[in-house]
């Protein structure tokens, strides 16, 4: 989580190329996964992915939700 905590500052204050970010994390989990709750991801304006939440399909599924309008 950490890691992935420090790509997004580095993100967001960027003096010159300012990016959003968004990151997921896993919040809760049922039977036998392959991260710990508390696992997160980072994906930046550009596309580019910091971090996996599974190493598998969850991944997908997080980039291809829409954002919630602010």
């Amino acid at each position: 989580m950490l890691d992935v905590l420090t790509a997004a500052r580095q993100r967001l204050v960027d003096s010159e190329a300012p990016q959003d970010v968004a990151v997921a994390t896993i919040i809760s989990a049922e039977g036998s996964v392959p991260q710990p709750i508390g696992t997160s991801m980072m994906v930046d304006a550009a596309g580019a992915v910091h971090g996996s939440l599974t190493g598998g399909c969850v991944e997908g599924a997080v980039l291809m939700t829409p954002s919630p309008s602010v």
